[in-house]
């Protein structure tokens, strides 16, 4: 029998639970309760914490506890505990290749960053749950891939030249999108994308996330622009282009000399780089 998941009040759980092992039980399928996990979410007391544990215990004994920063679905977290679990884990995997790109050359180091070290390994993530809710922690992540991209171009880059670097090639950037910027249009796009299936397949009565809500607000107040309207709201580039464009004109309007101001209109131009 492959996985399965149930998440429901207690007693709607457990009776699940128990039904599913006698329906196996009825074609001769065994149980391995090693194997089974369960998570206690929300916020008890320790005896009822206690009480609910023992009672999975009694169905199905040797079943493991899973602590409340450690539960995922399919790879993504299904707490906010497990939000930051899972941040830190692809922080300290990311700071694994900090001394490990310096041993190649510069630009092999910089298009493995780009392509597939830098935000593609977290877009997932990004994409299944709110994580733009923990900016403090997508900053940790950030602060280590700034490193790398110092460390591959032997510079010490200022805040300016490092929200540059998000900017696409054609913006006068580097594309080494960052995991704060891009948390927000990752999230939106992916519930956008998947919002008829989640009316088809939940109650009527279970209300929407509120948090794409706040998501929106958020990224209004950050974009000074208009939401994307119909279908254009399920494509992670319709949140995306706004924001990065709002990024290079604060950039061209905050420039410190002339030079960087020349520099910046002039590799905009279809003919820089031929």
């Amino acid at each position: 029998m492959d996985d399965c998941t149930i998440a429901d009040s207690l007693t709607n759980t457990l009776a699940d639970l128990e039904n599913i092992f006698n329906l196996a039980e009825e074609v001769r399928l065994s149980h391995n309760y090693s194997k089974c996990e369960v998570a206690i979410l929300g916020t008890i007391d320790e005896d009822e914490h206690n009480k609910i544990w023992s009672k999975f215990n009694y169905l199905a004994p040797d079943i493991k506890m899973i602590k409340p920063c450690d539960p995922t679905l399919l790879g993504s977290p299904i707490s906010y505990e497990a939000i930051l679990t899972t941040i830190h884990n692809k922080t300290e995997k990311l700071n694994i290749f900090d001394e490990r790109l310096l041993n190649i050359s510069s630009h092999f180091a910089y298009f493995l960053l780009r392509q597939s070290f830098s935000l593609p390994r977290i877009i997932y993530f990004l994409r299944s749950s709110p994580s733009w809710k923990e900016e403090d922690s997508l900053k940790s992540y950030d602060d280590v891939l700034r490193s790398i991209l110092e460390n591959i171009t032997n510079s010490n880059m200022s805040d300016s030249a490092w929200g540059q670097s998000s900017l696409s090639i054609k913006q006068c950037g580097l594309g080494i999108r960052h995991a704060v910027d891009m948390a927000i249009p990752c999230f939106l796009s992916s519930f956008n994308s998947v919002e008829f299936l989640i009316s088809d397949l939940l109650p009527q009565n279970i209300q929407v996330d509120p948090s794409v809500k706040i998501a929106e607000e958020l990224w209004f107040f950050r974009n000074n622009s208009k939401t994307p309207k119909g279908c254009n709201r399920k494509f992670q580039k319709s949140w995306e282009v706004p924001q990065t464009n709002y990024l290079s004109q604060h950039l061209l309007l905050n420039c410190s000399t002339d030079e960087d101001l020349a520099r910046m209109k002039s590799s905009t131009v279809q003919e820089t780089g031929a």
